[in-house]
């Protein structure tokens, strides 16, 4: 009987394993999404959000619409910048909190990588 709850015990343990590798390569995935919205995409939040619903909506089938909705009244409702919450929910939503994590920095890299390369082009910090 013990034989078969440590049998039971390891079982679990190696099938959480792929679960793991799984949710971190989906966190990598959202990463690369983010970094292409956040790079070719110009406006508001509103119009990253326009791309989210096109990518993960429509192309890729990872949400529906209803869901996609209900992310962004609850994006809205906190404290913060819209899109960063947004972001960061989906993220969670699909790949924990390491997803929401890079979720935000795909989002949020390349307006901070422009930004630094032009103030260093201008030789002026102030």
């Amino acid at each position: 009987m013990l034989e078969k709850a440590i049998h039971r015990t390891a079982q679990k343990k190696t099938e959480a394993a792929p679960e793991q590798t799984s949710r971190v390569k989906m966190a990598l995935l959202i990463f690369a999404y983010f970094i292409k919205i956040g790079s070719f995409t110009f406006g508001s939040g509103w119009s990253i959000l326009a791309q989210m619903e096109q990518e993960f909506v429509d192309k890729r089938r990872w949400l529906t619409k209803q869901e996609l909705l209900e992310l962004v009244a609850v994006g809205k409702s906190l404290p913060g910048i819209m899109i960063t919450n947004i972001t960061m929910l989906f993220g969670y939503q699909m790949a924990g909190v390491l997803g929401g994590v890079l979720a935000v920095l795909g989002i949020a890299l390349p307006a901070v990588v422009v930004l630094s390369l032009w103030v260093c082009k201008k030789k002026k910090f102030w």
